[in-house]
């Protein structure tokens, strides 16, 4: 399996119905979706977040990290050694004591933008056109989100493949109306408990 997505990559429709149906779900926040035997999990309440308009989530981070530092063992022993840190490479003592874990993720991807920038030209395949710049990230959000759903090392796999299954073989107007009702409850489930996991 590739570990970059580039930004021009048609999403498939298996891929695009496995994150539909996980956005769907009327699982509870507190469900796994995402489990490997290190103990990173992804809950279903953090999977808004590949959502384009929410932070990534410190869990996705730290799943995507397992996923890489595994893929090392895969590659030419002629290659450098690589490792691929998770968000625990952040010390509490570089917050405030009062910063909530929400800023905390801000944080990371600030110090990420701090660090690409302070390298010089970043080429990632942005066009600076902020439509289709906004457009191109989310099919990557997306691909990401697939990928990382359907890793053999997810104990929840087989679960989300069924689920992406089922999914794909509803009419237009089913889907819709799925996604509606669940990003209502999810509204609702937010606005009444707060940020969850």
């Amino acid at each position: 399996m590739q570990r970059i997505v580039k930004l021009d990559e048609r999403i498939m429709p298996d891929e695009l119905s496995v994150c539909n149906a996980i956005f769907a779900s009327q699982r509870d926040y507190g469900d796994a979706i995402w489990e490997d035997e290190e103990g990173n999990i992804i809950y279903q309440g953090n999977a808004y977040h590949f959502k384009d308009t929410t932070f990534i989530h410190w869990s996705i981070i730290d799943c995507w990290a397992a996923h890489l530092n595994g893929m090392e063992a895969f590659k030419s022993t002629s290659s450098p050694a690589r490792l691929f840190f998770n968000s625990v490479m952040l010390e509490d003592s570089m917050f405030d004591d009062n910063e909530l874990e929400v800023n905390r993720s801000r944080d990371f991807g600030d110090y990420l933008r701090l660090y690409i920038k302070g390298e010089g030209k970043w080429t990632c395949g942005l066009t600076g056109n902020k439509q289709n710049d906004a457009n191109a990230c989310m099919r990557m959000r997306t691909k990401y989100m697939a990928r990382l759903m359907r890793l053999s090392l997810n104990i929840h796999r087989d679960m989300l493949v069924k689920d992406g299954e089922a999914f794909g073989k509803l009419d237009m107007l089913q889907k819709t109306k799925l996604l509606q009702e669940s990003e209502e409850a999810a509204k609702r489930k937010r606005k009444g408990k707060g940020v969850r996991k």
